[in-house]
């Protein structure tokens, strides 16, 4: 008991509350995209969905950050995605669901039917359920609701490829950097010949490929020569910034749930990995001094 306890303050001293806060204005960004009404086109409506081309990637790219070369097998790194993201995910969506036929039914009148759909919809996504049946159409509200889900179901898939893939490309730098190659030129192929398919499958080795310049920023403290001036920080973020709003106005979309990634065939597969990294460089700046801003940095890191 003791010692749990002393690897659980262990855990909190050395956690990285940067990426803690860059995950947090991800998911604000998220939320407000979801539940904030604003006038479509309008300048508040552009910029959300401009953070949506970003926060979608960026999750992709934190998320590679935090391997660790030769820490786990490729095994035992899936069963690790499989116990902490995908299993919580299907038993909260079954909760949500079983609630939620309770409440459609008295509030929106659902039927068995439409709810069974809904199911099916949230966990097949409409491209395969629709694929061999038209029956519920494009779904219900339940499943309008709880449809967010697709992120998890894509950042397993992607981690089936990521894993293995990273086995192989931190063996040198030669294999790091043929293994991005491949897996960004697969995905991109995938992309552009295929129509959009269930849970973005096509798309995982493309995010895998975003997964694994994240694992390489770690491996090689790319961050630790990124901590420039005050004065040159603020400089690149805005110049950044400005850079991702001229790639989302020229190719971007928020459509991303969809398995849209964007526009201009393999130029816009090019500009989504480079958005990804142009803009996780001014979120790192931004989250940087949020970080110094006390308890505003804690509650965004929260």
């Amino acid at each position: 008991m003791e010692s749990r306890m002393r690897v659980k303050k262990m855990n909190k001293k050395n956690r990285i509350w940067t990426a803690d806060i860059i995950k947090g204005m991800a998911i604000l960004s998220v939320i407000f995209y979801h539940l904030v009404y604003r006038e479509k086109d309008g300048m508040v409506d552009l910029s959300v969905r401009e953070a949506i081309y970003l926060a979608i990637p960026l999750f992709f790219l934190v998320g590679g950050y935090f391997y660790t070369y030769k820490k786990r097998t490729v095994i035992e790194s899936i069963n690790h995605r499989v116990k902490n993201l995908l299993l919580p995910a299907v038993i909260t969506m079954a909760v949500f669901l079983l609630v939620g036929l309770v409440y459609y039914h008295f509030v929106y009148d659902y039927t068995l039917d439409m709810w069974i759909g809904d199911v099916l919809f949230t966990y097949l996504r409409p491209e395969l359920v629709c694929h061999f049946s038209m029956r519920w159409q494009d779904g219900g509200q339940l499943f309008f609701n709880l449809s967010p889900v697709w992120f998890v179901w894509t950042m397993f898939f992607s981690s089936l490829v990521f894993f293995p893939a990273a086995e192989i490309a931190f063996k040198n730098v030669s294999c790091y950097m043929i293994t991005f190659l491949v897996l960004f030129i697969t995905g991109s192929v995938l992309y552009l010949m295929f129509p959009p398919t269930p849970w973005s499958i096509t798309l995982a080795p493309l995010y895998a490929s975003i997964m694994l310049l994240g694992a390489g920023i770690r491996h090689a403290r790319v961050l630790d020569a990124l901590r420039l001036p005050v004065w040159a920080r603020l400089l690149s973020t805005i110049c950044c910034l400005a850079a991702h709003m001229a790639i989302f106005r020229f190719c971007g979309t928020d459509a991303i749930y969809t398995g849209n990634i964007g526009s201009h065939g393999f130029l816009g597969c090019v500009l989504f990995v480079a958005e990804t990294m142009i803009g996780a460089y001014a979120v790192f700046n931004i989250a940087e001094l949020l970080g110094h801003a006390g308890i505003v940095g804690r509650a965004f890191g929260w």
